[in-house]
C-alpha cells in the first residue's frame, strides 16, 4: 500500500493504521536514499516499474 500511495502525485496524511504510517515513511527514506545516491538497484537504464495487481476482496 505505502507504494501505491507514493505514485498517486498529491500529498496525503496517514491517520491510521500506525503500521501504514510506519511503512510509508520506510518507503520514503528508501526512495530518499535511491535520489541521493543516484542508484538504483535495478536495471541501470532509464527507470524500471512493474505493474502492482489489484486487491483482492
Amino acid at each position: 500500500m505505502a507504494h501505491l500511495l507514493a505514485g498517486l502525485g498529491w500529498p496525503f496524511t496517514v491517520l491510521r493504521p500506525a503500521e501504514l504510517r510506519t511503512a510509508v515513511a520506510e518507503h520514503a527514506a528508501r526512495l530518499a536514499d535511491f535520489a541521493r545516491r543516484g542508484d538504483f538497484p535495478g536495471p541501470r537504464s532509464g527507470v524500471r516499474a512493474e505493474p502492482v495487481p489489484p486487491a483482492r476482496p
